[in-house]
């Protein structure tokens, strides 16, 4: 019968990797790196999570820090934020795409295991009603609807800009007429 101290050295010793779909980096400069040869991945070794290209680290943070990271998950995106343990200071912010569900569900199983991940699911609506629309109006930081759906993509908080750099707002509206 495994010792709760044997079940807890299994998962710090233990080494997993997943090939991505794409990496989003979401704090400071925007940019995006799609994994087109399986070369773009994410290893969870020990509490450490790495996310690289090749060779090179994009990401490297531990999953026991203090406060513990923000980590959403929503289909085959996975979201996560790291925060300073001193201030509100993000240090990182960016998204991860797996290849499959089968991918996520392997890693969000052995991420739990250190933290709590956030899933969001998204249900389709029927609309009965007209959806033609005259004028739009869109307040940047309040949430946009977008079939039904809260968008969860604001991207302006003043308090959260690493090294005083312009503010960008990220607003997306979809229209169906």
């Amino acid at each position: 019968m495994a010792t709760m101290h044997s079940v807890a050295h299994d998962a710090l010793s233990e080494t997993r990797s997943w090939i991505l779909a794409k990496y989003t980096k979401l704090c400071g400069m925007r940019y995006e790196v799609s994994g087109t040869s399986g070369d773009l991945r994410v290893t969870v070794n020990g509490h450490l999570l790495i996310v690289s290209i090749g060779t090179s680290s994009l990401e490297e943070f531990s999953l026991s820090i203090t406060p513990s990271p923000t980590i959403k998950s929503k289909e085959n995106d996975v979201f996560f934020q790291v925060v300073s343990q001193h201030s509100s200071y993000v240090l990182a912010r960016f998204r991860i795409k797996f290849m499959s569900e089968n991918d996520l569900r392997a890693f969000s199983q052995l991420v739990s295991r250190f933290i709590n991940i956030e899933t969001t699911t998204i249900r389709p609506q029927c609309f009965a009603r007209d959806q033609s629309v005259d004028r739009v109006e869109v307040d940047p930081f309040q949430t946009v609807p977008s079939l039904g759906v809260e968008n969860d993509r604001k991207r302006a908080n003043s308090e959260q800009r690493p090294c005083n750099q312009p503010s960008k707002v990220f607003c997306e509206v979809r229209l169906f007429l």
